[in-house]
């Protein structure tokens, strides 16, 4: 499994590690990890979604708070871990 390539996102809400794939002004397509996993989880078939697209998609897989090369948090409840999600969206896509 070749990893994809992975950059730190810094949002108001702290710092994430985010990995992507796909071109810059593809649409967003945000996975988002369970319990255990990092967005890693993701790189085996994160390529082929973009492929399967026509290009269009930019697959964008963060480490949640804690988890893989994001540093833990405060955060531990869902509606916190929703908002995280939005801002690294908000992040990656004005950078």
């Amino acid at each position: 499994m070749r990893d994809l390539p992975l950059r730190r996102v810094v949002t108001p809400r702290g710092a994430f590690a985010v990995r992507e794939v796909g071109p810059a002004e593809g649409r967003p397509l945000i996975l988002v990890h369970g319990n255990v996993s990092s967005g890693r989880f993701f790189s085996a078939f994160a390529a082929s979604l973009v492929e399967a697209s026509g290009g269009r998609l930019r697959v964008i897989a963060p480490d949640l708070r804690g988890y893989g090369d994001t540093e833990a948090g405060p955060t531990s409840r869902t509606a916190a871990r929703a908002r995280e999600v939005f801002s690294v969206g908000a992040a990656v896509n004005t950078l």
